[in-house]
């Protein structure tokens, strides 16, 4: 299935920036965390359509677009996950546990959700099943906790193959869960030592990606080597662009939303290069106007997320 669409977070302002899109490019859905908005942009011509506004206490964060093209609007804030048609209609809240804030929401093949927590009492990873099959209405099946936890939640990806990888931002971890049948599973911590890390991605030779902030700011590619997960520095980033959040598209394009240490003066970038014949580890490099474009900017964070490839 092919990844059409994309979905970022910035907050009230959002500028676009006309050369890029001018170009054919994926549909790009934006939340706007003070605004209370769901955006589109056209890839095409630039227009920006407010899909959905919400009422006062609405706080979205992470955005994905399901294999049913109905959007799936985290709001951690508030404890709840709402979908809505791509054009704003039919908004319903699927998940609404206010102590259990949702993020980094992302769909397997079967049409099942998963997302992370974080917030006051995070639990780990939970997923609902085949949801993206439910009929506007419900009922929605009672949300499985899959992957215990207790730190802070942030991305999550799937590999090729369909294993789950998971940001726990307060141990500075990425783990893989194997196997989520039955649940509770079990993960085993895959990469440690990370400072900061929020964003995860997957490319289509299964490199895994970490975006790292608190004055680092760059994103770290990790491939395969001798056995062991050796990173290499893919981007770097200035000191006033902090990468929050990060996403594949089919042809390994990957967008990078940035924010600054205030998470304010968000940016999308494009970085074009696909994946390397040596598992990254002679190309890493720091981005240069070639290889980064700015997509958009807007005052407030970003977070990525997109309709996937689906495992």
């Amino acid at each position: 299935m092919d990844k059409r669409n994309v979905a970022f977070l910035c907050s009230v302002f959002l500028m676009l920036v006309g050369p890029l899109l001018a170009q054919s490019g994926p549909a790009i859905y934006v939340s706007t965390y003070t605004g209370r908005q769901i955006l589109r942009v056209d890839g095409t011509t630039g227009a920006v359509t407010a899909v959905y506004t919400g009422s006062s206490n609405f706080l979205p964060e992470d955005v994905t677009v399901g294999p049913d093209n109905r959007i799936y609007v985290c709001d951690p804030t508030n404890g709840q996950i709402i979908r809505m048609n791509d054009n704003g209609t039919n908004v319903e809240t699927v998940y609404n546990q206010p102590t259990g804030g949702p993020e980094g929401p992302r769909f397997n093949s079967a049409g099942t959700l998963f997302f992370n927590t974080k917030g006051l009492n995070p639990s780990g990873v939970w997923k609902i099943d085949g949801l993206s099959a439910i009929p506007f209405g419900g009922p929605f099946p009672v949300p499985v906790n899959v992957l215990k936890g207790s730190g802070n939640g942030e991305g999550l990806a799937f590999t090729n193959n369909g294993d789950l990888l998971v940001v726990n931002r307060s141990s500075g971890e990425v783990q893989r869960s194997l196997s989520l049948s039955p649940p509770p599973a079990s993960a085993k911590t895959l990469i440690t030592g990370l400072n900061d890390p929020i964003g995860i991605a997957v490319n289509s030779v299964d490199e895994i990606f970490v975006a790292r902030g608190n004055s680092l700011n760059d994103i770290q590619r990790y491939a395969v080597v001798s056995n062991n997960w050796t990173p290499t520095t893919y981007v770097s980033f200035s000191a006033t662009d902090q990468p929050v959040y990060l996403e594949f598209v089919s042809d390994d394009t990957l967008f990078v939303g940035t924010a600054d240490a205030a998470m304010q003066n968000g940016k999308l970038g494009r970085h074009a290069a696909g994946p390397s014949s040596d598992n990254g580890l002679q190309n890493a490099r720091r981005s240069t106007p070639e290889e980064t474009r700015e997509v958009s900017s807007c005052r407030g964070s970003w977070r990525a997320c997109h309709k996937q490839i689906h495992h």
